[in-house]
């Protein structure tokens, strides 16, 4: 609550580009021009994908880089509590924060759009939950390791910047993988990003079968286990090498 007008500003600008692109969708399907999904379904998506999108970011990776690089990552090679609890419990907090401000713009958008509450089976809702759940955790983990990167590199953020351009093509945060090229499509089935986002949000919108349903979770858990064994992995590393001095 300290800084809580960040915060603010920050749960509200991550509402723009859902809204503008959603707005751009609407009037392709009004003017009759084909399109990947149906208006309702463009205004289920973008409404999931404002509180998706929040519980799925991270933004540790940064903080992680600078601290890194001045040498304050030295109290935590002596205090008894893990590094990666701290981050995880400073990130949903702050998740949680954020939904308080982004849950009545949510109502409000629902509202002007007339979005109406899909009708899912209690399987669907429950496999929708998980799949969120796990793709928040492969973000985190994924950001965690990109700011470890600092270990190794003086300055990682090329590499952050790298990722967070294919995420935003390849994620669905931009656009519906639907809506890609085909070949961009098939692309993006062998790469994490639908993973960390899209997953999720196709299963909301009723898109996939059992079968891809359960496929998609379970390369989910996979990623989920390859990531945290690669967290594993450059801390341990990263922790042998690092040093620091005036701290």
């Amino acid at each position: 609550m300290e800084y809580r007008g960040d915060v603010l500003l920050y749960t509200f600008s991550g509402i723009a580009l859902p809204v503008t692109t959603l707005l751009l969708w609407i009037a392709v399907t009004t003017s009759g021009s084909s399109s990947p999904l149906s208006r309702a379904e463009f205004v289920s998506y973008y409404i999931f994908l404002l509180i998706v999108g929040l519980w799925v970011s991270n933004w540790a990776s940064f903080f992680i880089s600078r601290d890194i690089r001045l040498g304050k990552m030295s109290p935590w090679l002596v205090k008894p509590a893990p590094f990666i609890l701290y981050q995880a419990t400073n990130n949903i907090s702050e998740k949680f924060l954020k939904s308080a401000f982004l849950i009545p713009v949510m109502f409000i958008l629902a509202v002007v759009f007339r979005f109406t509450w899909p009708l899912l089976h209690p399987f669907v809702w429950i496999s929708f939950i998980i799949s969120v759940a796990l793709a928040g955790g492969i973000a985190f983990f994924i950001d965690i390791s990109l700011g470890l990167l600092a270990f190794w590199i003086d300055d990682s953020s090329a590499a952050r910047e790298i990722f967070s351009i294919l995420h935003l093509i390849f994620s669905g945060r931009l656009l519906p993988l639907y809506a890609l090229p085909l070949g961009l499509q098939n692309i993006s089935f062998f790469l994490p990003f639908r993973y960390m986002l899209s997953l999720p949000l196709e299963i909301v919108l009723n898109k996939l079968s059992g079968y891809q349903l359960l496929t998609g979770l379970s390369i989910q858990i996979f990623l989920l286990v390859l990531t945290f064994l690669l967290y594993k992995f450059l801390w341990q590393r990263g922790t042998r090498r690092y040093s620091a001095a005036g701290y």
